[in-house]
């Protein structure tokens, strides 16, 4: 996966669509009346993309994880967020979605939602080396995390989209919240 960020607002679905393929995105179906308008900024490191999104309609896509991949959904923001498979999330909560997974991703108007895609094969070797034992994942699942580690997780993942969103050679430095060491 080569590096890089981009920022992007889009009038028309097909365009949300479009920048949402490599995520397994397809069919993407208004249900409301309205403007369309979504907001998407994703941040591709090495061997992991974040994405943040914010959407103004109700809408379905049905969703294809593609194979060797692991999307986690996360609550960005304050919500509301989609329904993965017609399950909601609330704050506490991290949905995995595991290689080759199909399901339906409903918004019901106004959403924030966030992802995490890495390659499976990755999170399996990562998780060996952390923990000393293969890892497990079903093919979809809710998890409740501790607090402190879902926060970090969340504070790095805004502030990651943060330096992407801003103006280019205007990268400024999110301040730690309490609690939360640099080191």
């Amino acid at each position: 996966m080569p590096g890089g960020a981009f920022t992007a607002v889009f009038g028309k679905p097909e365009g949300l669509q479009a920048a949402l393929s490599e995520d397994g995105v397809s069919a993407l179906t208004i249900t409301g009346e309205g403007q369309f308008r979504a907001r998407l900024t994703r941040v591709i490191l090495r061997e992991i993309a974040l994405l943040a999104a914010e959407e103004e309609m109700p809408r379905s896509a049905f969703v294809v994880v593609p194979d060797d991949t692991i999307i986690a959904a996360l609550p960005i923001d304050h919500g509301p967020w989609p329904l993965w498979a017609g399950t909601e999330m609330d704050a506490s909560q991290i949905l995995t979605l595991g290689p080759g997974e199909r399901l339906h991703m409903l918004t019901r108007g106004f959403c924030r939602w966030g992802t995490i895609r890495l390659a499976a094969s990755q999170l399996s070797i990562y998780y060996h080396a952390i923990i000393g034992e293969p890892i497990a994942l079903p093919p979809f699942a809710r998890w409740r995390p501790p607090r402190a580690a879902l926060r970090r997780l969340l504070y790095l993942h805004r502030a990651a989209v943060h330096a992407a969103e801003a103006p280019r050679g205007r990268l400024s430095m999110l301040r730690p919240r309490t609690g939360w060491s640099s080191r």
